[in-house]
């Protein structure tokens, strides 16, 4: 998806590196430009070529049998790409080697710290260096990185546990490849949660300093079932969250790197692999935190205490259109247009929340609303920081008079049918704004954060945003094209309409195509009786046929009164 421009747009892209990675980072520079990207097992270059330096990544076993098997190196969250200090051509790459055993035991690994630089003619990127920085240490999957609370410094987080397998009353000897300890571990699952730990390391542009002493913290979670690490987007909160183990939730001090106030969101379960919200995204404004699991969606909300978990959709991970496909939630993505992403786990189809900043039903969840040109495997999380994410304003480690001084940036949407020139402006300033000054182009203003504003005819505006704080100012403006927006605008021709499966004796579906605002679908009877109605946008839209009988059905999308696509549906027994 490309998001430089609004709405963003998508394009099939074939990858030379293995399709099925879930371990996996990119690089871009200042300008949002592709400079390098990884799965693990290789790195590669804007052109999508292996780059000099690039192979083998991980060196080790597993990178020789699960590379080279099918293409996918087996850890969660383990690599990630910080930008250097001083040189923008220059990409640090840090990643976590992962080893199995024959058990659930999270056993030593090492740490790497490896170079991308790219050329200042801005060619092909290379993999300078490559050094071990944590040699033979006990670490769990996944870790995350977060500015420092002076704005400049990274800290880096990783894992690990005081595993069972070190009590003396473990009755396996582990070196022993004649004892099967598989049995005793899967009857007793319970055995295995362990103490969880942090190992803290500091980036600077002088060094990696650490490993810091380690933390322990009041939390017991179940080894090598990560599934998400991360901060956010403020860095005051820190989530980790896994199979089996549940969720639990941190405070995080950007000063001194420790976390505190552990709080349980979904306990330990047996066999609960497919239950526990293991997927987690907090959004935009770091208010709310999103958890899920293949069919369940919850919001909470971090003001609120206490903590309460509140239903955002279900699922039913069903066979759903366009096959093959399933009705899921996979892995949640924050855009950088402010909304988010989920993915459907092996189907043709993505989720998205338009305003994940609401409270409750308001955040907009619209299901299977992005078609997609072929199957999404997606396998894991992608390992983002936010690097925007300044100074800690006033704390003691303010220190390098680096000021949050806002940069600006919007987008609109348009959310009722009935009234397509209202349209809904949302902020996407960085670095802590506390004013805002709109110019909606028409002579009007507001001073909201988040205003919705009703155009008087449809034309083209230059919309600008000026926000402000004690450290300074920063104006945006975008030429905006609403002529579209009235339906007297739209050739029906454009509008691509279809309805799948058609006949139907299960879900059905209408997938618009050729218009980015809304339309209004009515469903009528053969007595022209209306027996459904439903808003409905471009992409995949969910209908629930369910309590329709079988025969012949007549459908009309309109918008604004003008009929813009018609034509007949059929539900089967």
């Amino acid at each position: 998806m490309d998001f430089a421009q609004y709405p963003p747009t998508l394009e099939l892209q074939d990858f030379p590196i293995h399709p099925k990675f879930k371990a996996h980072a990119i690089a871009c520079d200042r300008n949002g430009e592709l400079v390098a990207y990884t799965n693990g097992c290789d790195v590669v270059d804007y052109t999508h070529q292996l780059m000099l330096g690039g192979d083998s990544l991980q060196p080790g076993i597993i990178s020789t049998y699960y590379c080279g098997l099918d293409g996918q190196y087996p850890s969660n969250q383990e690599v990630t790409f910080l930008p250097d200090f001083q040189d923008p051509d220059r990409f640090h790459l840090f990643h976590l080697e992962k080893m199995y055993a024959d058990t659930y035991e999270t056993i030593p690994r090492r740490f790497f710290h490896s170079i991308v630089q790219r050329p200042a003619d801005g060619g092909p990127a290379a993999l300078v260096s490559k050094k071990i920085i944590y040699d033979q240490r006990r670490m769990d999957d996944g870790f995350a990185a977060v500015r420092h609370a002076n704005g400049r410094d990274w800290w880096l987080i990783l894992t690990n546990f005081r595993s069972f397998y070190d009590d003396p009353d473990f009755p396996y000897d582990l070196s022993d490849p004649t004892q099967n300890p598989w049995p005793f571990i899967e009857s007793h699952p319970e055995l295995f949660l362990d103490t969880l730990r942090f190992t803290r390391f500091l980036f600077t542009p002088d060094s990696l300093y650490g490993p810091f002493p380690e933390q322990e913290v009041d939390a017991t979670l179940y080894p090598n079932q990560t599934r998400t690490v991360a901060f956010s987007p403020d860095g005051s909160k820190y989530i980790i969250a896994g199979a089996f183990a549940g969720s639990k939730l941190f405070d995080f001090d950007r000063c001194t790197g420790l976390m505190s106030n552990p709080f349980t969101i979904d306990d330990y379960s047996a066999n609960s692999n497919n239950t526990i919200k293991a997927w987690a995204v907090f959004s935009p404004d770091s208010r709310y935190l999103y958890l899920n699991n293949s069919t369940v969606l919850v919001q909470i909300d971090l003001n609120h205490t206490p903590l309460e978990q509140v239903p955002i959709t279900q699922l039913s991970n069903a066979s759903y259109y366009p096959a093959p496909g399933r009705d899921n939630l996979g892995i949640p993505l924050a855009g950088p247009d402010g909304k988010l992403y989920i993915t459907n786990s092996f189907g043709r189809s993505m989720h998205r929340l338009d305003f994940p900043n609401r409270a409750g039903s308001d955040c907009g969840f619209r299901p299977h609303c992005i078609a997609l040109p072929t199957i999404n495997e997606l396998r894991g999380n992608f390992n983002y920081p936010n690097f925007r994410l300044g100074p800690l304003d006033g704390s003691a480690c303010d220190s390098l008079g680096i000021d949050n001084i806002p940069l600006a940036n919007f987008r609109y949407d348009v959310e009722d049918t009935i009234q397509p020139l209202l349209i809904t402006f949302t902020d996407l300033t960085d670095y802590l704004p506390d004013t805002w000054e709109w110019d909606f182009g028409d002579g009007q203003s507001s001073v909201l954060q988040n205003p919705q504003h009703l155009f008087a005819q449809p034309g083209t505006y230059t919309v600008c945003l000026r926000t402000l704080n004690s450290y300074g100012a920063d104006t945006i403006c975008k030429v905006v094209n609403f002529n579209v927006v009235g339906a007297s605008h739209i050739a029906p021709s454009s509008v691509n309409l279809i309805f799948a499966p058609n006949p139907t004796n299960g879900p059905l579906v209408a997938i618009l195509n050729g218009i980015e605002h809304p339309l209004k679908l009515v469903i009528r009877d053969c007595f022209g009786n209306p027996v459904l109605t439903k808003q409905i946008m471009n992409g995949i839209n969910l209908l629930d046929v369910s309590d329709l009988s079988s025969g012949l059905y007549f459908y009309e999308a309109t918008q604004g009164g003008i009929l813009l696509s018609n034509g007949k549906v059929v539900k089967m027994e």
